[in-house]
This record gives C-alpha cells, structure tokens and sequence, in this order.
C-alpha cells in the first residue's frame, strides 16, 4: 500500500501558489486580526475591578470550550469536511465580536460570549490548519506550514498596535467594532474556499480521537507542544497589564517584535527544518522561548521588551510550524483533521491552566515573577520532552527527518 506521502505526492502541485493555498491565507489573516486583538481584554476587564485570578478565568473560559469542542472538530472535519467547521467558526467569531459591544458589566451575557468565542478560535484554527496542510506537497510540508502561519503571525502585531491606538483612552467601542469586521471579512473570503479532504478517505473508518493521542510517535510532541503553549500563556493573557505595571514597553511592541522575527525567519530559512531535520530545528528554537521569556522578567527598558518580542518571535518562527509537520507526518492521512486540531488544542488548554495559574502568581508575586516561572518550567518541558522523543521514536523508520 502507498504510504501517505507517496500518494499525496503524486496528486499535490509542486509549489504553494495555488489559489486555495492563497485563498486561505488570506482569510486566515483576517480572522487572526480579529482573534488576536482580544489580547488587549485584560485591559478591558481590569476596568471592572476584576481581580487577576479572575481576569484570567474569564480569559480560561474561552480556552476551556475550545479545548472541550476540539475533539469533536476533529471528527467533523475528518468525516465531514474542513469547510463546514470553517464556516461555522467564521459566523461565531463574528457573532462573539460584535456582541462584546452590548456588555457593560460582568454578569452571564459576557460568560456566554467567552464560550462562543472559544468555539469560533477553535473551529477557525484547527480547520484552517488542517486545509493549509491538505493543499502544501508533503516534501515542502513545513514550509507551507510556516509560511501559511505568517498570515496568523502578522496580525498578531497589527492587531495589537491598532489596539494600543484605539484603547489609548480607555474607551473599547471601536476597539470591539473593528474585531467584528475583521472577522466579517475572513467569513467572506472563505465562502468560495473548495473541501479539501484528501479523495478516497472520506468513506474509510477514521481513527478516533483515543487512538491518535495514544500513538506512540507522538506522545513526546504533545509534551513538547502543551509545555510550550503553557509557558507562552502569561504573554497572551498578561502582558498588557505587565508592561503597565513595570511602566516600560506596550504589548503592541512586543508583539511587532514578536511577528516580525518569526516573520522573517519563516520567509528567509522557511526550508531549513526540511532540509536539516524537524527535531534539530525545534529544540533550539523552543530554548530561544525560553530567554525571550526571561528577559520579560527581567525587563528594565523598553529596548528590553522588544528583545523579548524578538527572542520569543524566533522561538515561534520554528516551533509551531515543524511541531505541526512532525505531526502531520507521524499521523495516518485519515485522522489528519483529529491531529491538528488535537495539537491546536494544546495551545487553548495552555491558556485555560496558564491564565489562571500564572495570574495566581502574579497576585501573589508579580508580574515578572509569573513570567520568570514559565522561562523554567519551558526548560525543563525542552529537556524532558526532547529526550522522551528521542527514545520514543528510536529505531523507527519515517518518522522524521533526519
């Protein structure tokens, strides 16, 4: 029987500029504009009077449907098809954003829209992934993976500078209006997207959730990835509210530092980890986290937040994307939808145990005593986590690059 990527490879265009590669690119990059300006809701919800624990529930909350809804996805898309789940994500994403507009105090209505917007990032990324991975040729699967990313990763500084410039005086109404556009248009521009799900797969028996997550080869990536989303999970939910307090730097700052390094690392040696090996690319990467990490606990200037963007940035440049490659290459082709999704859970899952947690920390500590836990506890994730793949994986054939 052909392997996976044998039979992927003589149906799969040998380079990315297709238009359902560009299609999804494309609308990936406005949802993400919509989904990652809600790193600025810390802001929002401190002006409550909400507490840091419970700033980081209302953030959890989000993360803990999204975790919860992700094995079911899976199901649909592997079963179903990758364009349903897209749609359905791109309508609740429109539908939480506006609906922040109605809130004006902390009750159920805003509980509600948390878990709706938790099924809309879920949904949204999982599927869109999944897609991306789909239409990429298997020889070139990372830096289609990397590439596909960027659409995610240079929202995630415009987002943010546009919402340092529309929250500057406290007021979010536009703040929250421009995320339901943003997420308007990404439902428009998938409405002419093509399923994708790989031919004559769809009437075989999927493996079911159990079984992907129980596979051997892949035990060690689901450390690696859940320690590294739990480490990240203070800079999505806190920064803004750090910077604050140590008065230097913006989470806008941050995060251009951030998008622009993995930016030009995936644009400029995108083809590095094919070429050398996932796992020689990964570790390095996921250490470059960690010091990016520790120099927000030890951030005395502005300068020093920008290193920190610009660290964690090469960090994420390589992780995400040879993570997912790895992942989608250890996986039978039919439970690819389950894969992904299972994997882009691990990123809710680390904000809904991070949030919380770190936010416990910060109450107690600070801030940059939050921050300086997650640079150790990532440490000790790299270490255990790489040594637990490399026994895992020893001596089998194909899966990875070496």
């Amino acid at each position: 029987m052909a392997s996976t990527t044998e039979r992927e490879g003589r149906t799969a265009p040998l380079g990315l500029a297709t238009r359902a590669y560009a299609l999804v690119f494309v609308a990936h990059f406005m949802h993400a504009m919509s989904l990652h300006s809600y790193i600025q809701i810390s802001g929002w919800l401190e002006g409550f009077g909400l507490s840091e624990v419970r700033i980081g529930w209302l953030i959890g909350v989000s993360a803990a449907m999204a975790v919860a809804i992700r094995p079911t996805l899976g199901r649909w898309m592997d079963r179903k098809g990758r364009k349903v789940v897209i749609l359905a994500g791109g309508l609740a994403s429109v539908i939480a954003s506006a609906s922040y507009l109605t809130i004006s105090t902390v009750g159920p209505a805003l509980w509600c829209i948390r878990v709706v917007h938790g099924f809309a990032q879920a949904a949204l990324f999982s599927a869109m992934f999944t897609l991306a991975a789909d239409v990429t040729p298997a020889h070139r699967r990372a830096q289609g993976i990397a590439i596909f990313g960027i659409g995610g990763l240079i929202p995630m500084s415009l987002a943010n500078l546009m919402g340092d410039y529309l929250t500057r005086d406290g007021d979010y109404t536009l703040f929250f209006a421009s995320t339901a556009v943003y997420a308007l248009l990404g439902l428009l521009l998938t409405l002419p997207l093509a399923e994708s799900m790989p031919q004559g797969d769809s009437d075989a028996e999927a493996p079911s959730f159990l079984e992907v997550m129980s596979t051997r080869s892949l035990a060690a990536l689901w450390l690696l990835g859940g320690g590294y989303a739990l480490a990240l999970s203070p800079c999505f939910a806190f920064l803004k509210l750090h910077v604050a307090e140590l008065g230097v730097g913006s989470a806008g700052r941050f995060f251009s530092g951030f998008a622009g390094a993995a930016v030009v690392l995936r644009l400029g040696f995108g083809a590095v980890p094919d070429r050398v090996g996932f796992r020689r690319a990964l570790l390095p990467a996921m250490f470059s986290t960690a010091l990016g990490l520790t120099t927000l606990w030890s951030a005395q200037s502005d300068a020093h937040i920008l290193i920190a963007g610009l660290l964690c940035g090469v960090g994420h440049g390589f992780t995400f994307p040879v993570l997912s490659a790895m992942i989608v290459d250890r996986c039978d082709v039919r439970g690819r939808g389950t894969a992904i999704s299972s994997f882009t859970a691990l990123f809710d899952l680390g904000m809904l145990v991070g949030a919380p947690a770190f936010g416990a920390l910060a109450a107690e500590f600070s801030y940059s005593g939050a921050f300086a836990a997650s640079a150790g506890m990532l440490v000790l994730v790299i270490m255990a986590g790489g040594a637990a793949d490399v026994r895992l994986t020893r001596g089998s054939e194909g899966v990875f690059k070496a």
